[in-house]
């Protein structure tokens, strides 16, 4: 520790020296950063962060050019001199000689799990564990789109003209974002900022996407072919929504993976034979679903009302007569 102070003091008695001399105009002399590239043909590795050394692109693709001649290349000697031999001791005692520019103002920003909302609905924004001992919040749409801005020693926060002006509140005591009446388009990824007490800056970001209400899809027979006992049908299910998920269900669960276009294409026998199709559309936050029922492998029934009607029969009829009974 010792020896780390007495070079910090050198260190700092050396660039006391030298930023005077810089202050002077310079005589001609040799380059006092000439002999770190006593080979001007090759290139050397620095040991300090090349930004320390203004003009440093242009001396670099001009090796002939005097070193000298760069803003603060006396300073960079000094340091250099001083701790190219000390090895990774110069990163430290560089922390301790410039501490502001090592400070550290940011903290890493956090993903926090995404939301889901179904058009017309409201949503909250929230998140979890949020520091308490923050100065300013800010929550934003897009990386440049203020929401809102809240310092905390304010009654109430800043509202920005943006398309959520009145759609948006916040809750002061956990910094929850409610929205109103989500639609499609405010789909995004939200982030939060936050001022601590202690000059770091945290952040989130929270993607919510929102989704239309699935409408109801409609089924159409594309094919059913009869084959040795067998029937080869192709059901094709069409959505207005192309942003939905497909899954095909029988008698016995689904038939198939959810599929992308809809399209079912199976052959049937009596082993696997159904006496009804139907075609769910679905998408995170709705789902919506049509049904085509058949009264043999191959020979749709009239309509789906047909299937319904035995059904309403054999539920009602007992009903009525028991009503009539009593």
């Amino acid at each position: 520790m010792a020896q780390m102070l007495s070079s910090r003091r050198r260190w700092r008695s050396e660039l006391s020296v030298l930023l005077a001399q810089s202050a002077t105009p310079a005589t001609p002399s040799p380059a006092p950063c000439a002999s770190l590239w006593p080979n001007p043909g090759r290139s050397r590795v620095m040991p300090l962060p090349i930004s320390y050394c203004e003009g440093k692109s242009s001396f670099f693709s001009n090796p002939g050019r005097n070193p000298e001649d760069l803003p603060g290349c006396r300073v960079q000697e000094a340091l250099e001199r001083s701790m190219y031999s000390e090895g990774l001791k110069w990163c430290l005692a560089l922390q301790l000689l410039l501490p502001h520019c090592f400070l550290e103002t940011r903290i890493q920003g956090q993903l926090a799990n995404p939301k889901f909302a179904i058009s017309g609905s409201n949503v909250s924004l929230r998140i979890p564990n949020l520091p308490e001992n923050y100065l300013r919040l800010i929550w934003f749409y897009t990386a440049d789109q203020k929401i809102l801005e809240w310092e905390t020693n304010q009654p109430n926060p800043d509202y920005f003209k943006t398309k959520f002006k009145d759609r948006v509140t916040l809750g002061l005591q956990d910094g929850t974002l409610h929205i109103y009446n989500v639609q499609e388009e405010d789909s995004s990824i939200y982030m939060l900022k936050v001022m601590l007490k202690s000059g770091f800056e945290e952040e989130w970001s929270i993607p919510l996407k929102v989704f239309d209400p699935v409408p109801k899809p409609d089924i159409k027979i594309e094919k059913t072919q009869e084959m040795n006992n067998s029937c080869y049908l192709i059901l094709s299910c069409m959505a207005r929504n192309p942003s939905v998920m497909y899954t095909w269900y029988g008698d016995s669960g689904p038939i198939s993976e959810r599929l992308q276009n809809g399209v079912l294409n199976i052959t049937v026998i009596p082993q696997n034979s159904s006496k009804f199709y139907r075609c769910e559309v679905s998408n995170p936050v709705s789902y919506n679903s049509d049904t085509v029922y058949f009264i043999s492998p191959c020979k749709l029934a009239q309509s789906s009302g047909v299937a319904w009607i035995p059904m309403w029969l054999m539920v009602m009829v007992p009903t009525i007569l028991g009503l009539l009974l009593i």
